[in-house]
């Protein structure tokens, strides 16, 4: 028993030096400061300065075409998924990505929804796989969008493709999804 008794006392004691030892701060070395900054310019480096050149039209048309079709990819995949635990957070989450339009739409789908009794779990997880423009314009694009979801019903899983349309408009300036239909 003292032999047990010691071994603690010598074991806390090494505990507590090397913990001593871990917690000092060792000095960091003093660099030579000066009392002015060196001015970088382009003498000192010998690099050109590049300047950003302006986009053409095309180009500026490309990026929104492409920055479009992300939000739509980004938006089918949350608008999709739902599950009875969420109780339909996934779209009211989306409110500020639709058109007053779609919100009223939506909010009726939900209100009514609402009321029903949950019975099992339910849930359904969509994938975008291919996003397809169909339409552009300055105020309106349509896409082809083919999705992969996965429904579980219970203890059921159940996988399938489904396509769906959507609309995206210009609404006080600002891309808004404003028409989804599956197919």
């Amino acid at each position: 028993m003292k032999k047990i008794l010691i071994i603690a006392i010598i074991l806390v004691l090494i505990g507590g030096v090397l913990l001593f030892l871990a917690s000092r701060k060792t000095p960091s070395p003093k660099l030579p400061t000066t009392n002015h900054q060196l001015p970088i310019n382009q003498a000192m480096t010998n690099q050109p300065v590049i300047q950003p050149r302006e986009l053409t039209p095309e180009e500026k048309l490309a990026l929104l075409k492409n920055e479009l079709k992300i939000k739509a990819r980004n938006f089918v995949e949350r608008y999709g998924s739902f599950s009875t635990d969420a109780r339909f957070a996934n779209l009211k989450e989306l409110k500020d990505e639709m058109s007053s339009r779609l919100w009223r739409e939506t909010e009726n789908y939900i209100l009514a929804k609402e009321k029903e009794e949950i019975k099992e779990f339910y849930g359904v997880t969509t994938k975008v796989l291919s996003v397809e423009e169909e339409s552009f314009s300055e105020n309106e694009v349509a896409y082809l969008i083919s999705t992969q979801r996965q429904e579980t019903k219970g203890q059921t899983q159940k996988v399938f493709y489904q396509n769906l349309e959507l609309k995206m408009i210009r609404e006080n300036n600002v891309w808004k999804v404003d028409r989804i239909q599956w197919k």
